[in-house]
């Protein structure tokens, strides 16, 4: 059974030439590994003082992710009338 995944679209601008337009996905999931990869070494290193550091970052991270999805959610709200 084969399975294809999806690629995700990516918007770019029309005008840009096919070589560009090919090499912003790669800089895209070269940046992804770049970010992700300290973080996994941090989070199994063997040094106590690592780890901890690595899942401080891990929480302050999700902290961020919530107070942006907040500040979406207000947003929204505060554009609907008060009696809906």
């Amino acid at each position: 059974m084969s399975t294809k995944q999806k690629t995700p679209e990516i918007p770019l601008p029309r005008d840009w030439k096919q070589h560009v337009r090919s090499a912003v996905p790669h800089v895209i999931s070269r940046a992804q590994y770049a970010t992700v990869y300290p973080c996994n070494w941090a989070a199994d290193s063997t040094n106590g003082r690592v780890q901890l550091k690595a899942e401080l970052d891990r929480v302050n991270q999700g902290i961020a992710l919530l107070r942006e999805d907040m500040r979406i959610k207000d947003a929204r709200m505060a554009r609907i009338d008060p009696h809906q």
